[in-house]
């Protein structure tokens, strides 16, 4: 399920996307030129004339004799004028409505931490040793073995900051010169061991504790490395 912060940030994607999209459309706007093409009778024969503002003035030039396609050239280009401005009316509009609901939300965000709620099961091979289960700031640990080198978590109750530290023992050392591309090619932004653990599953070469999230079909054969 989505989160509060991860609307914002598509918002926020979606309008500088629109933003882009707007500086093209006006640098375009500044090169087509802002004219209408009139019919007029001279001599009784009809004449396609040019009009457009120039110096506080409405000008008019001449483009010949009405012929069949004689003003093609003209006539697109004014549509496309058209186009473009009947564009960036839509996309002023829409550039409001999101504007709006991204302050709504950084409003929402910023008005207390939004803690996640979440749970998972840890494991020494195909053996349930625990049932962690997180909820506001406190962690509460449901535990299965008795065997001190089955388990990972006291049972009991715990806070967020001792299961953060818990869990970066199941992690890279944040200090390893490598650790930036290790977070990067995993898809994590920043060192995080919870977001790290969801990733590897907290596997190490040490012992044969691993950790299983909601929804995931996995045995330890398909996590440990040895």
């Amino acid at each position: 399920m989505k989160k509060i912060s991860d609307y914002q940030k598509e918002f926020s994607e979606e309008l500088r996307e629109l933003e882009e999209r707007l500086s093209q459309i006006e640098k375009r706007l500044e090169e087509l030129p802002p004219e209408t093409v009139l019919i007029k009778k001279i001599k009784g024969k009809p004449y396609y004339y040019r009009q457009f503002r120039q110096g506080g003035k409405t000008e008019s030039k001449s483009l010949g004799a009405v012929k069949p396609g004689n003003i093609a050239e003209e006539e697109r280009l004014i549509i496309e004028r058209k186009q473009l401005l009947d564009e960036r009316k839509e996309l002023l509009a829409l550039r409001g409505i999101l504007q709006r609901a991204e302050k709504a939300l950084k409003k929402e965000i910023d008005k207390k931490p939004m803690l996640e709620d979440y749970s998972f099961e840890v494991y020494w091979k195909d053996e349930l040793t625990a049932k962690v289960r997180v909820k506001g700031k406190d962690v509460y640990v449901s535990s299965y073995s008795n065997q001190p080198g089955k388990r990972l978590f006291p049972a009991g109750k715990l806070s967020r900051f001792q299961l953060s530290e818990i869990l970066k023992t199941r992690c890279w050392d944040e200090g390893r010169p490598d650790i930036k591309k290790l977070l990067r090619v995993r898809g994590i932004e920043e060192y995080n061991p919870l977001a790290i653990v969801r990733k590897t599953h907290g596997v190490s070469w040490n012992d044969f504790i691993w950790i299983r999230f909601p929804g995931e079909k996995l045995t330890a054969k398909d996590v440990l490395v040895r």
